[in-house]
C-alpha cells in the first residue's frame, strides 16, 4: 500500500481528489481516508501529533508492514522559491538535535534538502535549509513499519525570508501549492510502490543483529534500533562487506556505546554526501 501523511486538510486535499479516497474512520483528532491500495491520515500541526496520527494509521491495517509512506506538506525555506518543492535527504529535529537521513533510491524530479523540525512556528530563516513541523515525527513513527527508503517526505516551500509566512494559513492557496506538483507526487508514490514490491534489506545485517543478540545481550528494543542504524550505514557506505561495523562492536564496550559510534559513523558518511 501508499500511506499519505499531512498535518493540514488542505495539504490533504490535493491528494484525496487524485486518489478518489473516502473518510475511513480516525483515531483522536486525525482522520484516516482510503482508496484502493492508498490510505492517509490528517494528524493536526506538530511532531507528536504527526508520530501519533503515523503510527495509528500503521496499526489500523495489517498491510502496513513493507508499504510506502510519504509526507506531504508545506514548509519555509531559507534559499528556494515559494511553490519549490523538495525531498528530505536530512531531517533534524531542533527539539532533541538528533538527525535522520533518508536515500531515495529511485529518480524524483525535486531537489534535495536538510529539513529541520522545529517545536513551534518561526520566521527565522536559514539560508538552505527548509523548516516545518511534522517530518522528524513522521519519520520516526514509520520506521516502525517499513524500511527508511520507502519512507519519503516531500515539502513544498509555502514561505521564506522575502515572505514570511502568514500566522492564519491561506487554505485555498496551500491546496494549490500542493495541487501544482500532484502529478509528480502520484507518479513518485507508483515508483515507490514498484520499489518495496522487490526491496530486500542486505544478509549480514540480520546476521549483524543475530550476533549482537547473543554476544552483547541486545533486548527487542535495542534489536530494532540496531537493525535501523545498520541500515542506513549500508545505505551510506561504499562497503560491500561491513568490516567497518564488525570491527567497531567487537571494539564498543557497550550495547550504548556500539549503538552511539554507530550512529556517529552513519552522521559523518552522510555530511560527506551533503558536501
Amino acid at each position: 500500500m501508499i500511506f499519505f501523511v499531512t498535518a493540514l486538510d488542505c495539504e490533504a486535499k490535493p491528494l484525496i481528489k487524485a486518489f478518489q479516497m473516502k473518510l475511513m474512520g480516525g483515531h483522536g483528532r486525525a482522520q484516516f481516508f482510503g482508496g484502493d491500495d492508498v490510505a492517509l491520515v490528517v494528524t493536526g500541526v506538530g511532531s507528536m501529533r504527526s508520530a501519533i496520527g503515523t503510527t495509528a494509521l500503521g496499526m489500523s491495517l495489517a498491510s502496513a508492514t513493507n508499504s510506502v509512506w510519504l509526507n506531504v506538506g508545506i514548509c519555509g525555506h531559507g534559499k528556494l522559491d515559494l511553490g519549490e518543492a523538495v525531498i528530505a535527504t536530512k531531517i533534524s529535529s531542533s527539539t532533541t538535535g538528533e538527525s535522520i537521513y533518508p536515500q531515495c533510491p529511485w529518480t524524483v524530479p525535486w531537489k534535495g534538502s536538510h529539513v529541520k523540525t522545529l517545536h513551534c512556528p518561526s520566521n527565522e530563516y536559514e539560508y538552505g535549509v527548509a523548516f516545518d513541523m511534522e517530518a522528524y515525527g513522521f519519520y520516526e513513527a514509520a520506521l516502525r513499519f517499513s524500511p527508511s527508503e520507502c519512507i519519503q517526505s516531500i515539502k513544498i516551500v509555502s514561505d521564506n525570508q522575502h515572505h514570511p509566512a502568514d500566522r492564519k494559513f491561506d487554505k485555498n492557496r496551500i491546496s494549490e501549492l500542493i495541487e501544482r506538483h500532484i502529478d509528480d507526487i502520484v507518479s513518485c508514490s507508483k515508483t515507490a510502490a514498484q520499489f518495496s514490491k522487490i526491496y530486500k534489506s542486505p544478509r549480514w545485517i540480520d546476521a549483524i543483529v543475530e550476533e549482537a543478540t547473543k554476544n552483547q545481550g541486545f533486548t527487542a528494543t535495542q534489536r530494532i534500533q540496531l537493525q535501523k542504524k545498520l541500515g542506513q550505514w549500508s545505505r551510506l557506505s561504499e562497503e560491500e562487506e561491513p568490516k567497518t561495523i564488525r570491527d567497531l562492536i567487537d571494539n564498543a564496550a557497550s550495547k550504548k556505546e556500539i549503538l552511539s559510534r554507530l550512529e556517529d559513523e552513519i552522521q559523518g558518511l552522510a555530511e560527506k554526501k551533503l558536501g
